[in-house]
């Protein structure tokens, strides 16, 4: 007898395997087999910083930037390079230290300039 009450006899294997639920959209985000949502899968809003005038001029809105770690200084820096290499600017935005944690583990982030006003510009950071 099967109770409604989580039990292991619920129509999902116990074994390691990908389980695909019975019913369309009662997975949990496809994220594997009961597993949490991936610390890595970052998409958020936030503003760049120490902006290089001259790569800035350049930006469009929909414009696709690289999100790269530099190291070269005492504390990695995580940079927001334009179209040619260009650095337009860095992101120290409140989630900057989990997505250097993330580009050490491989992952790679575009950002996707969303507003360019004056001397600020905001973007989605996203994976690559």
């Amino acid at each position: 007898m099967s109770g409604s009450g989580g039990s292991r006899d619920d129509g999902y294997s116990a074994t390691p395997a990908r389980v695909t639920p019975s019913k369309p959209g009662a997975g949990g985000g496809g994220s594997g087999a009961g597993g949490d949502p991936d610390p890595c899968d970052i998409v958020e809003t936030a503003a760049l910083n120490s902006l290089q005038p001259g790569a800035v001029g350049a930006l469009k809105v929909g414009d696709i930037l690289t999100v790269n770690l530099n190291r070269s200084g005492p504390n990695p820096v995580v940079e927001v390079l334009g179209p040619g290499g260009q650095r337009v600017g860095a992101l120290t935005h409140r989630g900057h230290v989990r997505i250097i944690g993330c580009i050490d583990q491989g992952r790679a982030y575009v950002a996707v300039v969303l507003s360019i006003r004056g001397g600020a510009v905001e973007v989605r950071i996203e994976p690559a």
